[in-house]
């Protein structure tokens, strides 16, 4: 199957999508069908495009903003009244006011229409491909045009209409297990309890940095690369411009920017220190707050 998903995302990136008015009746019925069902359950496999092993994931949807995902390096949790986002190499986490910030990562965007049945208003163009058979399941196969203009290709199961796999420029994300129920969640699957040890650690407030702050950060980081006269990556980290093609602004965690900087293993700055706990939380809080220049 990775071999069909590159291939397909190789076709994907020489492909000019035509925007449509509306959505395929197949995507709409995924769409329908995950906002319909009471639970949502997932395992997920994650792989980095450009190379790296592959993560395995877990989600877990209910009504009423209650969620359960979990990576090797993270786990966030919310009961619909609170989150919390637990480090796993560090032994801490943060709590704060329930959101579905998480959510909408890239990881498990596919799913997000099960609490939003506008998820995909943003997509400007599909393109129907076909369907195929991968690894003995029925997929419908569309290529999408994404809200920032960007590709993407989407496997819809045709028996379920749920999500099989999902592809963008940076990651292959796979579901050999995917499910929904029309029955409710219980609640206790929902419920955080602190790892032993565990420390609390207050988390970032929104709107409480602005856009010279988080500049500043990454121009004394990063400049040496990503300048306005040398800009790696296409990014500069001298214009606002630059920096909010990487950026998704109020998901600090589905931006390219933050996770190249973020995590366990940080990507960048490549060759320096990695960012501090201080620096990392100014520039989280900036991007969940709009991303606005100011």
């Amino acid at each position: 199957m990775k071999s069909i998903l590159l291939t397909s995302l190789a076709a994907l990136l020489g492909v000019a999508l035509v925007p449509q008015a509306d959505a395929p009746s197949a995507v709409k019925d995924s769409v329908a069908t995950l906002h319909d069902a009471k639970t949502l359950k997932a395992e997920l496999t994650v792989r980095k495009i450009a190379g790296g092993s592959v993560e395995k994931e877990t989600l877990e949807y209910g009504k009423d903003g209650m969620f359960k995902i979990e990576t090797p390096s993270s786990l966030a949790v919310s009961d619909g009244k609170t989150v919390w986002v637990l480090d796993k190499a560090k032994n801490t986490y943060t709590e704060g006011p329930a959101n579905l910030d998480r959510t909408k990562n890239v990881d498990v965007w596919a799913y997000a229409s099960f609490f939003n049945a506008e998820a995909l208003k943003g997509v400007k163009g599909y393109v129907d491909k076909s369907v195929k058979t991968i690894r003995g399941v029925s997929v419908h196969e569309f290529q999408l045009t994404l809200e920032n203009d960007k590709p993407a290709t989407i496997y819809l199961d045709t028996k379920t209409n749920l999500p099989r796999g999902y592809v963008n420029d940076e990651y292959l994300i796979l579901a050999p297990t995917v499910t929904s129920s029309k029955d409710a969640a219980d609640t206790k699957d929902f419920a955080f309890t602190a790892p032993e040890g565990a420390k609390k650690e207050a988390a970032p407030a929104a709107g409480s940095a602005s856009f010279a702050d988080v500049k500043k950060i990454l121009v004394d980081a990063c400049v040496s690369c990503h300048s306005d006269r040398g800009a790696k990556a296409g990014l500069s980290v001298e214009s606002y411009d630059s920096i909010m093609k990487k950026v998704t602004p109020g998901n600090a965690e589905g931006s390219s920017l933050y996770r190249s900087v973020s995590g366990a293993r940080p990507k960048m700055p490549r060759g320096g220190d990695p960012l501090t706990k201080d620096q990392l939380a100014t520039i989280a809080a900036w991007i969940n707050a709009g991303a606005k220049n100011e």
